[in-house]
């Protein structure tokens, strides 16, 4: 399955000469926030500054850490999240954001 994740070109870049993606999330949340294609409107519609945001596309298969999904903000939706740093190699397709 495929999901997805909003992130900044300068995360991105810092990620790559790390050869890993460990967001601040992981230290405030514990997990990257991820969405399915169902909810990519709903989620590019809550980013400011779009045209500095990439979306990357992933290969949920190919994620090291564990992926779970679930409601932890009474959205009634089953969002993807993952409880690790994420490796690269993972990482499908990357869309500049309009």
């Amino acid at each position: 399955m495929t999901i997805f994740h909003f992130i900044t070109i300068e995360e991105w870049s810092k990620a790559q000469l790390d050869s890993l993606y460990t967001p601040h999330s992981l230290e405030t949340d514990g997990f990257i926030h991820c969405c399915t294609s169902d909810q990519l409107d709903g989620m590019a519609k809550r980013l400011s500054n779009a045209g500095n945001n990439l979306l990357l596309e992933i290969d949920e298969d190919l994620v090291e850490p564990q992926v779970i999904y679930e409601d932890l903000y009474g959205l009634n939706q089953l969002f993807p999240h993952i409880y690790g740093a994420l490796n690269l190699n993972s990482i499908r397709h990357i869309h500049q954001v309009e």
